[in-house]
């Protein structure tokens, strides 16, 4: 049995349909991942101290006191959850909250959010907060968009799980491919790495018209862009293959859009999606920015964030 434990980060408070679907499906999928993963769930959440009366002149001793009662209120919701562990209530600041949970506990493994972004500069369910959570936090994050809200995505479901890791073949990406291939083996899931040879053509194109300096035609770059993946996702796939990992892999040869082409070519076959994050540059340039942002708004899966 695992030592470690997932935690989720929920809105319990929710009145709308949007926020109450969002939640639902959140917990089911925490829920769902517990037992096959065969660890609890612990849940955080955050009351700003704005929406206290009186809030100002409350002591140390009145806050613990309304903790404790909303703890007390809010204590049925775990029953929705197979495996349940700790109920965890603040008020607060909620990156500074489950900033200090996650560091608190070093048995947590990784954190669940949902997420109601549906294009360019909109927000998780915690506004703009949540990408500071993701920022700052050094565990995997799963991140449920609205693509899996309005499927009623469900862990359940699926038999044999498929994880697909998105990769650029370079260090950049390798916590997201250690993540993702461990993750599998304890599912037993079949992993698929995925490679766009035209994500890094366009990050090698940004880099010599950055640089001034003179190159080859852009077509033979792309040729040895293309020539350098196949190798390099054949050692992957034999070292992986001897560890017992079922394992197989996709280099996309076309210039097509990245979050289109992947999803599109994966749609019936993919069933978690694992790409890294590297704040400096790279593949994904920035964090929830790019490709990252769009396929977190577009996915039909959770897509787990795992930084470098």
């Amino acid at each position: 049995m695992s030592s470690h434990s997932l935690l989720i980060a929920d809105e319990l408070e929710g009145k709308d349909d949007v926020t109450l679907r969002r939640s639902q499906v959140n917990r089911k999928f925490a829920s769902d991942l517990s037992v096959r993963l065969q660890c609890p769930v612990d849940l955080i959440y955050v009351k700003t101290l704005k929406d206290i009366p009186g809030r100002l002149s409350l002591n140390a001793g009145e806050k613990a006191k309304l903790i404790t009662q909303k703890s007390q209120q809010l204590a049925p919701v775990m029953k929705s959850f197979t495996r349940p562990g700790k109920l965890i209530v603040k008020f607060g600041s909620p990156l500074r909250e489950i900033s200090s949970a996650l560091k608190d506990s070093h048995n947590i493994e990784a954190l669940i959010l949902g997420s109601r972004a549906l294009s360019g500069m909109d927000r998780f369910f915690l506004g703009s907060v949540a990408e500071e959570v993701v920022r700052s936090v050094k565990r995997p994050v799963f991140i449920l968009g609205p693509g899996t809200q309005n499927d009623q995505y469900a862990l359940s479901e699926k038999k044999e799980l498929r994880i697909v890791i998105a990769t650029d073949l370079t260090k950049k990406c390798r916590a997201a491919e250690t993540y993702g291939v461990s993750l599998a083996k304890r599912l037993g899931a079949k992993v698929l790495l995925y490679h766009s040879a035209a994500e890094t053509l366009r990050t090698v194109e940004q880099y010599v018209f950055a640089s001034g300096e003179a190159t080859p035609s852009i077509d033979s770059i792309f040729d040895d862009i293309k020539k350098d993946a196949v190798a390099s996702m054949e050692k992957r796939v034999t070292r992986l293959k001897a560890k017992g990992i079922n394992c197989e892999s996709y280099i996309e040869m076309e210039k097509t859009p990245f979050v289109e082409t992947l999803l599109s070519s994966t749609k019936d076959s993919m069933d978690l999606l694992c790409m890294g994050d590297d704040s400096s540059g790279g593949l994904f340039t920035s964090l929830l920015g790019s490709n990252l942002r769009d396929m977190i708004a577009k996915s039909p899966v959770p897509v787990i964030v795992v930084r470098g």
